[in-house]
């Protein structure tokens, strides 16, 4: 019999924190599950100054006993979280899987509660909600974003939903969120949706790519109405924190090569949409975009010049232009 659930953790410069993220899947009440961790390419190290490798190991180490298989996928180079999750699609076995980033938690009844609702419904994407939590309690400012990250990361569906509904719900009323994490997905679904995603070097707005072909090609879509995932709020590349490497600022930027391959896709007839949900994907990109810009408030003195220039690279000077002044007269109204 094959592993009911592929708890897929990708890990790039979060070692920190992945000795709890990896503590809550080994507190599981639901024991039928498997852990495929990539690495891609993460030079970071814990607190004790060991490695991706060394946690990944010592885990391993613990769920031994029962025999539950934890595999451990090093990329020669970093490839971005797009690349790192079709790795871990593609190692999966499970029936299904779960995307767990390595800086989140789960709470001890996640799996079985997910598992539960998808046998009983069949459903290819089963939904939970989210909280939101800070390693930190930090100040009232932190506390505000916290709430309104609340209310952003637990938005699901309030009724199930049945083939081209589930893309137009979301694209089109924003009801529930595209985020990988806290769904659990068939296997089936995901790997047929990577099969249509060319190689796209991404860490932000990858999940609006892989989403758009998981509901192109799902047929059902349940919510559970249950907290089943801990968003940790202040760590990752969409927290507040300063930016001050290119590389970084590279990451943010990269949002754009996500849209292009979706634009791509539809117009090479790999992807069918009508009219609204195309104007609803290219909203989504001009609201990416005008995040892009407001983040360039983050990044450090002597990187924006450049980064102003990275910005243009990836979504084309003129865009980022009309952008700019749309914002400015919002503004000013």
């Amino acid at each position: 019999m094959s592993t009911k659930i592929s708890v897929c953790i990708p890990v790039f410069r979060s070692e920190k924190t992945l000795p709890e993220c990896l503590e809550s899947v080994a507190k599981q009440t639901f024991r039928d599950f498997e852990v495929v961790i990539v690495d891609d390419c993460s030079d970071g190290k814990d607190d004790k100054r060991r490695s991706a490798k060394k946690i990944a190991k010592e885990f391993s180490k613990l769920l031994k006993k029962e025999r539950i298989r934890v595999e451990y996928i090093r990329h020669s180079s970093n490839m971005g979280l797009l690349e790192a999750r079709r790795t871990l699609v593609e190692a999966a076995t499970g029936d299904y899987i779960l995307m767990l980033d390595s800086d989140d938690e789960l709470f001890s009844d996640s799996l079985e509660s997910l598992f539960g609702s998808a046998k009983k419904t069949d459903a290819d994407i089963t939904h939970g909600k989210a909280r939101a939590f800070l390693t930190n309690e930090g100040n009232e400012s932190e506390r505000i974003r916290l709430q309104k990250i609340q209310e952003k990361t637990s938005r699901i569906e309030k009724e199930p939903l049945a083939g081209g509904q589930i893309r137009r719900k979301w694209l089109l009323e924003n009801s529930h969120t595209s985020y990988l994490w806290g769904k659990l997905i068939k296997r089936e679904i995901f790997a047929s949706a990577f099969e249509k995603i060319p190689f796209v070097k991404a860490t932000m707005a990858e999940d609006v790519l892989q989403y758009f072909f998981i509901t192109s090609l799902s047929k059902s879509y349940v919510p559970l109405d249950k907290e089943i995932y801990r968003y940790r709020a202040d760590s990752g590349i969409t927290s507040n924190r300063r930016i001050e490497t290119k590389e970084d600022w590279e990451r943010v930027a990269q949002a754009a090569d996500i849209f292009t391959a979706i634009f791509a896709q539809i117009d090479e007839g790999e992807a069918t949409v009508d009219s609204e949900e195309k104007s609803a994907i290219a909203q989504m990109c001009r609201n990416h975009l005008a995040n892009n810009i407001v983040q360039m408030e983050l990044v450090s003195e002597n990187l924006k010049e450049r980064a102003r220039e990275i910005l243009s690279e990836h979504w084309g000077e003129n865009f980022v232009q009309t952008a700019e002044k749309q914002m400015e007269r919002q503004t000013k109204c």
